[in-house]
């Protein structure tokens, strides 16, 4: 791992970074470093993290470490167990996510509370269009679904 963690901050030209799988090994300080070395790579568009990186809840206490990845304009955490804690961290990095248009948290247990209030968060971005919080607890059709999308209306927001 800290090889990668090395070559993340040596890279000067990446487009697309997707990590599918699961890695046991690393920890919530790895997690933040290596995100944090991608911080000044001006072409970097989408992120995917797919799979449960790290090891208990690493990625959940990590995540703040791409709060400064400026030109990022697609993040999915796809089924990353980041839970309540993570999906608050993640609501407090997207005003650092200033290009930020498609958020995927979906198969993440956030809960409804961290889903709220990475909603009200989404109100005030810039660019947001995109939120999927589906497998997070909250049903379609539901009446926390309908609050949810009168609090943000400019974003489409996806639950299943």
């Amino acid at each position: 791992m800290l090889e990668l963690v090395r070559a993340s901050h040596g890279l000067k030209k990446l487009y697309i970074l997707r990590i599918v799988g699961k890695i046991d090994n690393l920890g919530a300080t790895g997690i933040k470093c290596f995100l944090e070395g991608l911080q000044n790579l001006r072409y970097l568009r989408e992120v995917s993290i797919w799979k449960k990186l790290g090891r208990d809840g690493a990625l959940a206490k990590g995540i703040r470490g791409i709060i400064g990845m400026k030109s990022v304009e697609s993040l999915d955490l796809w089924n990353n167990e980041l839970g309540p804690e993570g999906g608050k961290n993640v609501a407090e990095t997207l005003e650092g996510l200033e290009n930020l248009n498609s958020l995927r948290l979906s198969c993440n247990k956030m809960g409804v509370a961290a889903c709220r209030s990475i909603v009200q968060r989404s109100r005030t971005h810039p660019k947001l269009e995109f939120l999927d919080l589906s497998g997070n607890g909250i049903e379609d059709g539901s009446e926390t679904a309908s609050d949810l999308r009168r609090a943000a209306p400019h974003v489409h927001l996806f639950f299943r």
